[in-house]
């Protein structure tokens, strides 16, 4: 896990072993969510099948959370990543601020 999270809110993107993004999630700490991910005897199967998978994680801090979540939702919608939920959005917090 890299050193240099920020605990700052942003975007996050893990990556498989060919460079697509597999997963695309925000968070208003980056540096605690992608932590979580690493806790591996606490993690779904669906979860864990990913954080295997992947060879590498990035992440794009913003200024707020409202940010993260409108970022997050117009990646999710450009790149189709194969772990998110493929249809419709994913936080329902999100219809109140896009449409």
């Amino acid at each position: 896990m890299p050193k240099n999270m920020p605990d700052k809110p942003g975007v996050y993107f893990f990556f498989d072993s060919k460079g697509e993004i597999i997963y695309i999630g925000k968070s208003s700490n980056l540096k605690n969510r992608l932590r979580s991910y690493f806790n591996l005897k606490n993690l779904l199967p669906k979860t864990l099948a990913m954080v295997n998978e992947a060879a590498r994680v990035t992440w794009q801090k913003t200024e707020s959370e409202i940010e993260a979540l409108i970022n997050e939702s117009l990646l999710i919608k450009k790149n189709k990543p194969r772990y998110n939920i493929a249809s419709g959005f994913r936080s329902p917090q999100i219809r109140d601020f896009v449409l």
